[in-house]
This record gives structure tokens, sequence and C-alpha cells, in this order.
């Protein structure tokens, strides 16, 4: 999802399809260098980002630039 679409990122759902948080292209690269011995075991939610800002469907830029300042 992360470079098909072009992106660079994935948003996070849970089974509910309730947004938890989104992973970037540089938070899976830090991932893996922090995790560099147990990819394996390395999961969306070790490294995604709850911290984030979501507007609803019909903001307008200008919104966005406000919450963003």
């Amino acid at each position: 999802a992360i470079n098909s679409k072009k992106l660079g990122f994935a948003a996070v759902v849970d089974e509910d399809r309730k947004l938890k948080g989104i992973v970037t292209d540089g938070d899976v690269r830090r991932g893996m260098l922090k995790n560099i011995d147990a990819l394996d075991k390395l999961t969306p939610n070790d490294i995604i980002n709850r911290n984030f800002i979501s507007l609803s469907g019909n903001a307008t830029v200008k919104d966005m630039m406000t919450v963003v300042k």
C-alpha cells in the first residue's frame, strides 16, 4: 500500500476498520534498523504512529493548513 499507491504511508485499522494510526515508509525503515535482529517479530503495532491528525472528508486545504501550523 505504501509504494503501490505512491502515498508514502499506510493507514492501520483495527478489526472494526477504526483508524489506529499511520505507518510511513520512514517508520518502516527506522523500525527495521532498530530491530534488525528480530524482523520476523516486527509488526505494524511496533512502528505505528498513533499521534496523527485526522480531518473530516469535507475539510478543505485551508482547514488542513490551520491544523498543521
